[in-house]
Parts: C-alpha cells; structure tokens; sequence
C-alpha cells in the first residue's frame, strides 16, 4: 500500500509523516520524527481496538500527558536549545504531574466504561483528524500483526 499521510503531532513538534511504506523507519531515521510516528499509529490501533467486540469488560482509550520533563526531552531540544535546558525543563510537567492521566483513566470510576477516546491533561479532547480514518486503522492493525507474527 502506497500511501502517506502528514499531520502535526502537538504544537512543539515538527508535522510528522506517517509513512506507510517504511513503518519501522528503515529508510529514513530521524528519532523525533520516529517518535510522533509511534505515538500517532499508536492512538490508531488503540481506536481499532476499541472497536473490537464488546462485553469483555476491557478499555481502550489513548492520551497525551502533557509535556513531560524526562529524559526525552534532552535528546529533543535542538542542539541550539541545549544551554536552556534547565530553564526549558522549569516549564514542563513532573513525571508525576504526567503521571496524573494515565492514573485518572485507570482508576476513575466516571470514565470506567469509557472507551475510543483520546485525553490530555485529563480532559477528553480530539486526536490528529488522520487517526480517525478507520481503514488507516485497520490497514495499521493488520501490518502490525504481521510484523509481529499474528496474522492469520
């Protein structure tokens, strides 16, 4: 399947290309942009299994914590930004301010059986408009379970 799609991860973040000829980024690496690519397929595949029949009692839904002072940031920072570091980092959420959405989701009864959808900041909120393609999705889904040897 020939087909990319470009859409802007965040405000900070360059536009990411979702390259469907190049999921693991064989051909072209460039870690931040390998990143975003990751976060975006992996909200994707979150939306295709939510999908999947329901009544098992299971969740499934994607999120955003915020911008995060982890090591990530330092290999984010552009090589002119690096002197900032420390004043950029004063900016950013604690890893466990970060953490606060993940555990909301986990354990918030309100949100119990909520399922397919995307939160920041603890706040539902819309996903990059290309995650909702559902047969980008699919077509996601599937190559996944190929690369890891589920498919049928």
């Amino acid at each position: 399947m020939a087909d990319s799609r470009r859409v802007k991860i965040g405000r900070v973040l360059r536009p990411v290309s979702l390259d469907l000829d190049d999921l693991q980024s064989e051909l072209r690496f460039e870690p931040m942009q390998v990143y975003g690519r990751a976060k975006l397929a992996l909200v994707m595949c979150g939306y295709a299994l939510a999908r999947c029949p329901p009544g098992a009692g299971v969740t499934v839904n994607a999120l955003h914590p915020g911008f995060v002072a982890t090591g990530i940031v330092d290999n984010a920072v552009p090589w002119w930004a690096k002197p900032f570091l420390g004043v950029i980092k004063l900016f950013l959420l604690s890893p466990e301010e970060g953490a606060r959405t993940t555990i909301y989701l986990a354990t918030a009864p309100e949100v119990g059986s909520t399922t397919g959808k995307y939160f920041y900041r603890g706040k539902e909120r819309r996903s990059p408009d290309v995650s909702y393609d559902a047969s980008l999705q699919e077509w996601l889904w599937q190559a996944s379970a190929r690369l890891v040897g589920l498919a049928s």
